[in-house]
């Protein structure tokens, strides 16, 4: 079902990863912060993680479909998760409800970028 190549990444430059995550439709990973910004980017984060932290970002974004906690993988997990993934009906809602949700995080995001700037000038 997959028509692109796929690419087997190891982190080694922030913005190297960010313009990879920026061309990828999916994304499987464990981690936290490239889930967040493959979802920032418009693309479909698939995550088996490690930390509850990353649970609970699923959670806040009403993707949970899209994260199976790292313990809870049985033998078909991973391929079943993608499989279901790649059917476009499947797809096409989970693109609707991140059309919805993108203004509302960008305008928090922006909202703690402020935050973060008074901070670091020790302006808070």
């Amino acid at each position: 079902k997959i028509k692109n190549n796929c690419v087997v990444y190891q982190h080694e430059d922030v913005w190297e990863t960010c313009a990879l995550l920026a061309e990828c439709q999916f994304v499987l990973t464990n981690k936290l912060h490239i889930g967040i910004v493959s979802y920032a980017l418009g693309n479909t984060p698939l995550s088996f993680p490690y930390h509850s932290k990353t649970i609970r970002f699923y959670k806040q974004i009403n993707q949970e479909s899209l994260c199976t906690p790292i313990l809870n993988i049985e033998e078909d997990t991973v391929l079943d998760t993608l499989n279901r993934t790649l059917d476009s009906k499947w797809k096409t809602k989970i693109e609707s409800v991140n059309d919805k949700r993108r203004p509302e995080l960008r305008k928090m995001a922006l909202k703690n970028k402020v935050y973060l700037e008074r901070f670091i000038l020790g302006t808070l």
